[in-house]
């Protein structure tokens, strides 16, 4: 009876503090918030007894304060300032400060532990984190920074991976060339840094002409000298491999990717963009290169689609995007994959689902639990859209645009802000959408009911509060925003 009991007001104070989320109010002005090292950091302006301050506060995941900072900035007016805002790079947490229609900014930076590393102070705002100011692709890596930088000409493109070393942390992120690897001047179509070690550098490279397909390719990370490039086709093979996600064995010292295979009626050679005509399935492959640059596995895992009514289809084309992927003990492959359908007229791509694809290890190969591609009703209706200014949840070819960016390009506005499953392994999701012509912004819940999926709207709150939203852990998230010109509120959510 006892167990019964404690069970029941479990499950009651759940239910509340779903209903009443938990708030903190802190008396600050152009506050803003981001998370570091698995801390909350809020920070804005206060005004103290002589002089304007700067006030950073650490919180746990409860909200609870930890541990403060605060910067005397003298005898101003907070008014003058824009907005505070702030990035992690080189895993600092850096805050910038920028007083209105000037074209300087301060960087007040922590290092991981909080301790203040310095005040940069006049960085002209066009010199901030110059390195990826003319790059295609970047991708900083502890105190280095790899960027792909393109030239083009009148005799096609030219593709260069150029890595940058930081001059110093105590300045502005400002960088020292170390090498460039200039790809070849003709065949090369698109390349992309998605992972790097101490050793190497590693590329996803779309080939046409001579030896065209999708190449690995390994740069050594110390002299950029080319190390080995691995082939994903297999001999006269015609399909494209778009990359999504990739894991590296440390003990096995192998490369592990997942992605996307299109056959030569959904993508042909040359083409920019992806041509859907009738496709009743999704095709994903799995490959493993092994130390020596062999790819050692190929896989491939053909996913039926189906319609919302549970029948099979054939549709006008969806892509997948993984931007999340782990393994656990017993060797399985977790992989968070987004689900994007074609959208006509527009030719951009909508956000419709998520899906857990879960890759069994099975002796020598991958087993893939079944599953079905298809859309979410809820999520469907809630970015359906005519309206061609309406970026929610939407992925769009752009100008000089390879459709190999569709799988890894950062969204404007993304549609999914969190998603897992609960006891039950039933899928949930945080999601939200903008309205600008209501100046508002709304997050909503999408949870498992009994035989349904349920869309909750958590929080409506106008735009020009500078809503934010930020993962505390697994069971809570937080949505923060400036409420008055002093007044800053944050919001703690358990789903």
């Amino acid at each position: 009876m006892k167990n019964k009991t404690r069970y029941l007001f479990t499950a009651a104070l759940l239910i509340a503090l779903r209903a009443f989320p938990q708030s903190l109010e802190l008396q600050l002005q152009h506050a803003n918030s981001q998370k570091f090292t698995g801390s909350l950091y809020v920070y804005g302006f206060k005004n103290g007894e002589k002089n304007a301050v700067v006030a950073i506060y650490r919180l746990d995941s409860l909200l609870n304060k930890t541990d403060s900072s605060f910067l005397d900035i003298g005898k101003v007016s907070t008014a003058d300032f824009l907005d505070l805002y702030s990035d992690t790079l080189h895993n600092f947490l850096n805050i910038y400060l920028q007083e209105k229609e000037k074209k300087l900014v301060s960087i007040l930076r922590f290092n991981r532990l909080f301790e203040k590393v310095a005040l940069i102070n006049s960085v002209d705002v066009a010199r901030l984190n110059s390195a990826g100011v003319f790059a295609n692709d970047v991708l900083y890596e502890g105190q280095n920074v790899y960027a792909i930088k393109i030239e083009g000409d009148s005799t096609g493109k030219q593709f260069f991976l150029n890595k940058y070393t930081l001059k110093s942390e105590f300045q502005n992120f400002e960088y020292t060339f170390k090498w460039q690897f200039p790809f070849e001047r003709k065949n090369v179509e698109s390349a992309h840094i998605f992972f790097t070690t101490s050793k190497h550098v590693y590329l996803f490279v779309h080939r046409s002409g001579e030896m065209p397909g999708q190449w690995v390719l390994q740069i050594d990370a110390q002299t950029g000298k080319f190390v080995r490039g691995s082939k994903l086709n297999e001999k006269n093979e015609t399909n494209t491999y778009e990359y999504t996600t990739s894991l590296f064995e440390a003990k096995k010292r192998s490369l592990v990717l997942f992605g996307q295979k299109f056959n030569d009626k959904e993508l042909k050679a040359g083409d920019q963009k992806l041509s859907f005509t009738s496709q009743s399935q999704v095709n994903l492959f799995f490959a493993e290169i092994d130390s020596s640059g062999e790819v050692k596995t190929r896989q491939e895992f053909k996913i039926p689609i189906i319609s919302q009514k549970g029948e099979q289809t054939n549709s006008e084309g969806f892509i997948l995007r993984m931007p999340s992927i782990q393994r656990n003990k017993f060797g399985d492959y977790l992989v968070e994959a987004d689900l994007f359908k074609l959208q006509f007229p527009d030719e951009c791509f909508r956000y419709v689902n998520t899906l857990p694809l879960i890759f069994k290890s099975s002796e020598e190969k991958l087993v893939l639990q079944k599953t079905t591609i298809n859309s979410n009703k809820n999520i469907d209706d809630l970015y359906a859209t005519r309206d061609k200014m309406d970026k929610n949840g939407r992925l769009c070819y752009e100008d000089n645009f390879y459709h190999d960016r569709l799988f890894f390009q950062r969204l404007i506005s993304p549609g999914k802000l969190a998603f897992k499953t609960d006891t039950g392994q039933q899928p949930m999701w945080v999601l939200i959408k903008s309205d600008p012509k209501k100046n508002k912004i709304h997050y909503f819940v999408l949870r498992p009911k009994p035989k349904i999926y349920q869309l909750e709207k958590t929080a409506s709150i106008e735009s020009s509060s500078r809503p934010n939203f930020i993962t505390l852990s697994p069971s809570r998230f937080v949505i923060t925003r400036q409420v008055d010109s002093g007044k800053y509120e944050l919001k703690l959510y358990n789903w």
